[in-house]
């Protein structure tokens, strides 16, 4: 892995561990390296899918997968792509979502139907793609160290997990699987 540098709006400046290529040299900005977008795109897809860019579930979500990649042992891409709906099955009014890419200021996806106007979604997929570049990074702590799951009342609470607040997340989050007591 390689240091980076990147500066944000503000002025804060952020060191992030991320793969990259080229990146620092070429003048890339983390949003725009395609080695960060293979690591991160399916994490930042998955996110706005789940949460609609909603910050606190982002961060959240994030750092579920990251958690749920450290134990099975694969990258965190890997594990979005296993465990997010929006990988796995589609729903064909939300495909645009997996058509976005990793940079700095995606065109409208093909399937681009939506009533909102695509410069106010680039915004929002800026803000995503920035909390889980600091997420994955560790810039930003974990808000719910217990949870591993995530999902809404009509998913339903996992077997054998316990409720986790993640703070002002509009997902639900519960706890890893508690061990059977049956001997």
């Amino acid at each position: 892995m390689v240091r980076i540098a990147i500066v944000v709006t503000g002025g804060l400046i952020l060191a992030c561990a991320l793969p990259t290529s080229r990146a620092k040299s070429e003048g890339q900005t983390p949003f725009s390296d395609p080695a960060v977008g293979a690591v991160l795109l399916p994490v930042a897809q998955c996110a706005l899918a789940e949460s609609g860019g909603h910050a606190p579930d982002v961060t959240a979500i994030t750092w579920v997968l990251w958690k749920r990649a450290r134990q099975a042992g694969v990258p965190i891409s890997t594990m979005a792509m296993r465990y997010c709906r929006i990988h796995r099955a589609p729903r064909p009014h939300r495909r645009w979502i997996t058509e976005i890419g990793w940079t700095d200021n995606p065109p409208a996806p093909p399937s681009w139907q939506g009533k909102a106007s695509w410069s106010r979604l680039v915004t929002v997929w800026r803000s995503v793609q920035l909390l889980v570049l600091m997420s994955y990074s560790e810039q930003y702590a974990d808000p719910c160290p217990a949870a591993f799951h995530w999902g809404s009342e009509s998913d339903g609470q996992p077997r054998m997990t316990e409720p986790v607040s993640c703070g002002a997340t509009r997902n639900l989050f519960w706890s890893r699987p508690r061990r059977s007591q049956k001997i």
